[in-house]
């Protein structure tokens, strides 16, 4: 957890800096750049609420198969709030993405368009 946690901060400090420089000199690249340090910070804090519990109930213990029993029904709500974070996240990763492919599809089209006015 703590590993994670020093993740985002990186990442969060790493964003600012990429913010603040501007370090490219097309500004698709860096509208790409942001995104993906914003997709990486998404992804460990989506990594962080995946362990071990989210509910209060489920508190020190571990859902999944196997894991444990479910005698009181806390595993069964553990994981529907996690199945509904998992496809909230797969959303919005993938809409990320199709940004991201089609940001990078208008840069080489425009770096192909000036090769071909050359």
């Amino acid at each position: 957890m703590l590993k994670a946690a020093l993740t985002i901060v990186a990442l969060t400090l790493l964003l600012a800096a990429h913010v603040f420089t501007r370090p490219y000199i097309d500004i698709k690249i860096d509208i790409l750049d942001f995104t993906a340090l914003c997709c990486l910070i998404f992804y460990a804090m989506t990594g962080m609420l995946m362990y071990p519990s989210i509910t209060e109930k489920a508190q020190g213990r571990m859902c999944g198969q196997g894991l444990d029993t479910d005698d009181d029904g806390w595993c069964s709500a553990e994981n529907q709030l996690k199945d509904k974070i998992a496809i909230a996240a797969l959303v919005v990763l993938s809409a990320v993405l199709g940004f991201a492919l089609w940001l990078t599809w208008l840069a080489v089209k425009e770096i192909r368009d000036s090769i071909k006015a050359h």
